[in-house]
């Protein structure tokens, strides 16, 4: 019984944003276990937070992820820089893409010179606009990007990640 139990994969689910507190429970959770099924699903969050959970994920010696529902801004992080394997379930409904930005006041004056922070924000930008490409996705999307707006992909663009990324497999 108790090698039957150590063969057995842990099946966890993780449906939140991508935030220090829930991360960090993940992390905590999936590390007590050799052999993990992650069912992943977030509406975004923090990037600083995602590279993080990516990092982890990526020491882990036995990681499979299941995308699920959705997965939007920060989270889609996860399909060019986790390194094990990726199923896209049937359930998925969408990864949603878009610029990434900061929060700022508007009325405070927080002391920090705004100006170098949007250029270190234009920085960043310019690298996601080449990962989102290395992805799939066009130039006409990466215009919309640029524009403020969010991209949009469903089932049927799916099958863009799996002719660039062999780890990736659609189920």
């Amino acid at each position: 019984m108790n090698e039957e139990h150590n063969n057995l994969r842990h099946t966890h689910i993780f449906w939140d944003d991508i935030e220090i507190e829930p991360v960090q429970e993940l992390i905590n959770t999936i590390n007590q276990y050799d052999k993990v099924d992650l069912y992943f699903t977030s509406g975004g969050g923090t990037i600083f937070v995602m590279e993080a959970l990516i990092n982890s994920l990526n020491k882990h010696p036995d990681l499979e992820i299941y995308l699920t529902y959705k997965v939007c801004s920060a989270a889609t992080y996860i399909l060019n820089r986790f390194k094990g394997k990726i199923f896209i379930s049937k359930q998925l409904e969408f990864l949603m893409f878009h610029a990434i930005d900061r929060l700022s006041y508007s009325k405070r004056d927080e002391g920090y010179d705004r100006n170098i922070l949007n250029s270190i924000t234009d920085k960043m930008n310019k690298a996601y606009e080449k990962e989102f490409k290395s992805l799939g996705g066009t130039s006409k999307e990466v215009k919309i990007i640029r524009e403020g707006k969010n991209v949009f992909w469903y089932p049927k663009d799916f099958k863009r990640l799996t002719k660039r990324f062999p780890n990736i497999t659609i189920i």
